[in-house]
């Protein structure tokens, strides 16, 4: 135990007496308190159906009147794993004095560009409640029409799929007929062969679209072939118009609105518009006519912007023509998906009767030297 001395008397006489000592005041270290590791930042990009599913429970949580931090430390004990760890990231990042649209910066990809932005905006006007649950509803829209053209051509690789075991079987059938070798060997081949044909052009599209960059000359050629052309087309405006509904709904300043809107569409030849849309805008060239200048707008949505223009009626009309292009996209796709059925099995009809006459010509030559001899 620590001890202090009492304060020696000033008398002299007393200097012969013992000095008192009294106990010290006992000193108590403290550990400090231990934190909690903060989680770790996010890698991965979140799926469309996870974005809406935040943006709307988000969005009711706010309309109900609960703060923003109260209503993300909810989420959080009712979710678990890789969502959880997400809440957790954001709950310190607001605890740390961030906004909220600074908070969604620091997770890294997990958000899209819009998103952030369009939080931002909502945050910054005092509308990110409304702001959050347009967003729900835009990821929904896009979630179905990737739903819708899955379901698709689901039908049309299946059949390819089929083709190609098909191509398989008869490869098999030749060799033995033919005894050319491996059976086995030459079927696997023929399938392993066609079904490299049917994945080296998606292959190729990812390839030279996100990891090269060259999503612009890919989709310019692409949105000019006819048949496959009118689909890219059709996706492009319908998301277009869909985030311009949202953009001005968000109250987002035109120039802003066009810019992103352009750049949603996931499409690069309608992405790199974007400048000279915003510089003919600066200029004072009316909507309706800097889209009709760029060539790759349908004059229908032109003459549709040239009414909302007037009317004041924009967004209204941007969500209309959205509903409008997503039924065309439908009944593109379904062109499609009958035109690559039929393509499948005149592949495999022109293979059947290629072989059919090289078999038909070795069976002559087999008997025609039989004869000889």
């Amino acid at each position: 135990m620590g001890i202090e001395r009492s304060e020696v008397p000033a008398n002299r006489e007393q200097t012969g007496r013992s000095v008192a000592l009294k106990p010290a005041t006992p000193l108590t270290l403290e550990p400090p308190p231990l934190r909690r590791p903060a989680p770790k930042r996010l890698t991965f990009r979140l799926s469309l159906k996870r974005l809406a599913n935040f943006s709307r429970r988000l969005a009711t949580s706010l309309e109900a009147g609960i703060p923003l931090l109260r209503a993300l430390q909810v989420m959080s004990r009712n979710s678990r794993g890789a969502d959880r760890r997400m809440y957790d990231r954001l709950i310190a990042d607001l605890e740390g004095g961030s906004t909220f649209g600074e908070a969604l910066e620091l997770q890294g990809r997990a958000f899209p560009v819009m998103f952030k932005r369009l939080v931002t905006v909502g945050e910054s006007s005092g509308g990110l409640d409304i702001v959050l649950k347009q967003l729900a509803d835009y990821y929904d829209f896009v979630r179905s029409i990737w739903r819708k053209m899955i379901g698709q051509l689901m039908y049309p690789i299946f059949e390819y799929l089929a083709m190609a075991a098909v191509l398989a079987i008869l490869a098999y059938v030749f060799t033995m007929i033919g005894n050319n070798g491996s059976a086995e060997m030459a079927a696997l081949k023929v399938f392993g062969f066609w079904v490299g044909v049917g994945c080296l052009p998606i292959a190729a599209y990812f390839l030279i679209t996100r990891a090269l960059g060259g999503a612009r000359p890919v989709h310019e050629v692409l949105i000019r072939i006819p048949g496959i052309g009118g689909i890219f087309r059709t996706l492009a405006l319908s998301r277009f118009c869909w985030s311009m509904d949202l953009m001005l709904n968000a109250g987002v300043p035109i120039f802003n609105a066009v810019t992103w809107s352009l750049e949603s569409t996931a499409n690069g030849a309608y992405a790199a518009l974007a400048p000279r849309v915003v510089g003919d805008l600066k200029e004072g060239i009316p909507l309706a006519e800097t889209l009709r200048g760029t060539g790759l707008f349908p004059d229908d949505l032109i003459e549709m912007v040239h009414v909302g223009t007037e009317s004041g009626s924009m967004p209204d009309l941007f969500r209309r023509m959205s509903r409008l292009y997503q039924e065309k996209f439908d009944l593109a796709m379904k062109a499609v998906t009958i035109m690559l059925g039929w393509l499948v099995w005149f592949i495999v009809a022109g293979v059947i009767i290629y072989h059919i006459f090289t078999l038909y010509g070795a069976t002559i030559t087999a008997t025609s030297d039989l004869l000889k001899e």
